[in-house]
Formats: structure tokens, C-alpha cells, sequence
């Protein structure tokens, strides 16, 4: 029976994600604000069947009651953020807020199928991530001067990336987390936004020379901090972003050129001085070369995507266990072998659909500093998919990032909702802009009506008045006298 459920649920796992995405894309054609609930609301409600069938197999595999407890606790919090958010920001982007809970939710789903009390850990770094940047739209929303603060949002990060520099332990052949207690985080993670609001601010000053050079030496050292660490994904998406953003503010193909030159120098210099980067560019070439060693990764890697196929094996059916690392730079890996490569193709055209809303945000705004920084997002999430998917897949030498949402690790997570709930605030300003707008105009037309009448615009023209004389009475009375 248990097989029987899980044969049938990978189909249907298909299915909703498919109709999810394609609510997804119906949502960015509707113009109507009414229509736009609409088509969230049933994104929603495939939201739920979703996370209901994909728990179900998880118990009915599992025969573990604290599953159904997790599921439990999951649904509320799904139920209760939606219901908060909306209420607290009722012109929010419905989208986005249902591609948070969507991608969220997901990757809880993996992570108790291969690690339950890590997924419970996830969940409630995932709801404390939730509360804490609850306020964030609001502040993005008022704080309009927020760009002030560029060299705090600098020194943040320099400051940051040094302590993890010089406390973290090495993990994987890189400093990644600094621990205080039973604490651990990555504080690159937090980074990622402070950079970005960094390298915003100070294009929005002045993207003279001299100003790009000054915002270039800061951004380097950001770069060459986390090359000392060895975390050279986190480098990679730094720098590529920057070079994005620099030539998005200044338009200038030079400063593209000469960005994208210097990033093939360092990657030279990098793959002669680092030997654990020569080891993973000869993975890359050849895994086959030496594959119970160094290889056995991306080895193990791409036998369950290609054992996964375009449906999947089903979940509790795959063997995703014996892929390294699996929880974190592996997981899309597991969910090729598990729910399938369309499902797999299901999840980037989520993730495109943020990256479309977050260019469609930045192009809607007015100032320069919130377009560069809506843009510097986009770039910060969509070189991170390209590294992990391109990594997983060896398209590219892995590079030791997380999937958004769905690897595990608490500091990404954080970081995630921070990013989205930035994107959300700018939405909620333009919104605001445009009802001031609005209103503006009304109260324009009102003025001109007025003045085109004569008279104030409360009072009704005389010849619509009720004690106005009609044409034919003043010709009766006329001929009446012509008669006397």
C-alpha cells in the first residue's frame, strides 16, 4: 500500500507543481488587483495540497506520530505568516510571499525525509527568521534616507568577514561559521545584504571616477577577506554581483570589461595558489579519475539525478544518503533522484519568477538607490543558484554554496527572509507612491471641474437646478405677453 502512495504521489507532486508555476505566471498578466488574489489565493491552496500529500508519504513511510506533529506545526505557521503579513501589509506582493512559503516549505520536506532533527531545527530558526524581520518592509517602506548609512553598511562587513577570519573554524577547507556557545552562524550570509546596500548607496552618490574607485577598493576587500577564508563561492558571488550592479548604475562597458578581466586574473592566481581549488577543478574535468576519493561527490551526484529521471523514484525511495554534504551544497541533487527533474525544472522557474519580480521592482522604482538595490539582489540570489545548480550538476567546479530556501542552514534562511522582505518593503513604497499619485490627480480634476463651472464645485449649474426656468416655460410666458 505504502508503495502504491508513494508510485501515485510523484505524479501528483508533478502535477501542483506545475499548476503552481503556472499560477505564478498568470499572476505577473493579470492588471487587476482583485484578479491578482485570486490567482494567490489558488496558489495558496496548492500550497497546502502540496505539503498534505508530501507529509502524508512521509508518515505512511515513516509510521512516526512526531511527523505528523511537524506537520502540524508546519501548517500553522504557514496559516498564521500568510495571515499576518497580509494584515500588517495588505499591499504586499502576494507572489513573492507565496514563493517564500512554497521554497520554504520544500526544503523542510527534504531535510526531515534525510535529517528529522535537523528539519526541526530549520523550522524554528525558520519561524524566529520570520518574526524578527517581520518590521523589515516597514522600515524599507519609511526609511528613505536609509542610503546615509553607506559606510556603516562598509565597515559591517569588513568587520564581519575579519571576525570570521580570524574565529571560525575550517569546515570543508573553508572558514565558514563563527560559534559563540551552541550558536553557530555564517556570517557571510548577513554580509551578502550589507554589500549590497554599500555598493547602492555609494553609486547613488556619485558614480564619478574617483567614487567608483573608493567603492571598488572597499568591495575588493570584501572580496580578498573571503578568498583568505577560502570561501570562494561567497567571493564569486560578491564580486559578480558587484561587477552587475557597477555596470547597471554607471553604464559604462569598460568598467564591465576591465571587472570581468581582473576576475579571470584572480581566478588564475587563485588555481595556483590554493591546492584544494586545483583538486576541485580536476574533479570537475574528470570525476571518473578518481572516484572513491575526491570524485565520489559529484560522482554520487550526478548517478541520482540520472537515476532520478524526469518523475523521479518517489519519496523514501532514492538513496540521497549517499551523496556528501547532501543537506546542504547536494540537496537539489536529492530532490532530482527523488521528485524528478521536472519537478527540479518546477523549482527554478520558482526561483525565476522571484528574480523577475525583483527586476520588475527595481525598473518600478523612482530613485537610484532602491532600483541598484533591488537589482544587487536579483544578482546576489541568481549567481548563487547559478554556483550550487551549476556546481551539482558539473556544469561549473563546485563552490560550497546553499540552494535559497531549501539547503540546510540557519544564517541562509535568515538571510533569505531578509532579502525578500527588503524586495517587499520597496514594493510597498511604490505602491504608496502611486496612491499618492493618484490621489493627487483626483484632487486636480476635482479643481479643474471647479474652475470650467464658475461656481463651487458642490452646487449644481443653474440650468440644472430645480427652480431654473425651462426654455419652453420663459417662450410661454413671452408669448403669453405678446398676446396682453
Amino acid at each position: 500500500m505504502s508503495h502504491f502512495i508513494v508510485s501515485i504521489s510523484k505524479y501528483l507532486f508533478l502535477l501542483l507543481i506545475l499548476l503552481y508555476v503556472h499560477a505564478s505566471f498568470l499572476f505577473a498578466g493579470q492588471k487587476k488587483k482583485r484578479r491578482q488574489n485570486a490567482v494567490a489565493l489558488w496558489q495558496l491552496a496548492l500550497i497546502y495540497l502540496f505539503h498534505a500529500l508530501a507529509w502524508l508519504v512521509i508518515y505512511v513511510q515513516t509510521r512516526d506520530s512526531m511527523m505528523l506533529l511537524f506537520y502540524a506545526s508546519q501548517v500553522l505557521f504557514l496559516t498564521v505568516y500568510q495571515l499576518v503579513f497580509r494584515v500588517f501589509y495588505p499591499d504586499c506582493s502576494r507572489l513573492l510571499l507565496n514563493h517564500l512559503c512554497m521554497l520554504l516549505l520544500t526544503g523542510l520536506i527534504l531535510q526531515a525525509r534525510l535529517d528529522a532533527p535537523k528539519a526541526w531545527n530549520q523550522f524554528f530558526i525558520a519561524g524566529m527568521s520570520a518574526i524578527a524581520t517581520l518590521v523589515v518592509p516597514l522600515v524599507m517602506k519609511y526609511w528613505i534616507r536609509i542610503y546615509k548609512l553607506r559606510w556603516i553598511f562598509g565597515l559591517f562587513g569588513i568587520v564581519a568577514l575579519g571576525i570570521t577570519f580570524l574565529t571560525a573554524q575550517t569546515e570543508y577547507g573553508a572558514k565558514l561559521s563563527v560559534t559563540i556557545g551552541d550558536i553557530s552562524m555564517q556570517l557571510t550570509e548577513l554580509v551578502k545584504l550589507s554589500f549590497v546596500f554599500y555598493v547602492a548607496a555609494s553609486l547613488q552618490k556619485s558614480t564619478s571616477f574617483k567614487q567608483v574607485a573608493v567603492t571598488t577598493a572597499v568591495a575588493a576587500m570584501h572580496v580578498v577577506v573571503l578568498v583568505g577564508c577560502k570561501d570562494l563561492g561567497g567571493a564569486l558571488i560578491l564580486f559578480l554581483s558587484y561587477i552587475f550592479m557597477l555596470f547597471a548604475a554607471t553604464r559604462n562597458g569598460w568598467y564591465f570589461a576591465a571587472g570581468m578581466g581582473s576576475g579571470a586574473v584572480a581566478c588564475t592566481l587563485a588555481y595556483q595558489l590554493f591546492s584544494h581549488v586545483r583538486v576541485r577543478v580536476a574533479t570537475w574535468r574528470d570525476p571518473w579519475s578518481d572516484i572513491t576519493d575526491s570524485g565520489w561527490q559529484i560522482a554520487q551526484s550526478l548517478f541520482a539525478i540520472g537515476a532520478g529521471g524526469w518523475f523521479g523514484v518517489g519519496l523514501y525511495e532514492g538513496i540521497p544518503g549517499s551523496i556528501p554534504i547532501v543537506l546542504k551544497d547536494f540537496i537539489f541533487a536529492a530532490v532530482c533522484e527523488e521528485l524528478g527533474g521536472l519537478f527540479a525544472i518546477g523549482l527554478l522557474l520558482i526561483y525565476m519568477s522571484c528574480l523577475l519580480q525583483f527586476l520588475w521592482t527595481a525598473t518600478s522604482m523612482t530613485e537610484t538607490f532602491h532600483k541598484i538595490v533591488c537589482f544587487g539582489l536579483a544578482c546576489v540570489v541568481g549567481v548563487q543558484l547559478l554556483l550550487n545548480i551549476g556546481g551539482v550538476t558539473k556544469f561549473i567546479p563546485m563552490t560550497g554554496v546553499t540552494l535559497p530556501l531549501i539547503s540546510y542552514g540557519g544564517s541562509s534562511v535568515l538571510s533569505t527572509f531578509l532579502l525578500f522582505n527588503v524586495v517587499q518593503g520597496f514594493i510597498l513604497m511604490k505602491q504608496n507612491e502611486e496612491k499618492k499619485v493618484e490621489k493627487i490627480k483626483k484632487s486636480e480634476n476635482r479643481k479643474s471641474e471647479t474652475q470650467r463651472d464658475g461656481r463651487p464645485g458642490n452646487r449644481q449649474p443653474a440650468e440644472r437646478r430645480p427652480d431654473a426656468r425651462s426654455p419652453k416655460q420663459g417662450q410661454k410666458k413671452a408669448d403669453a405677453r405678446a398676446e396682453d
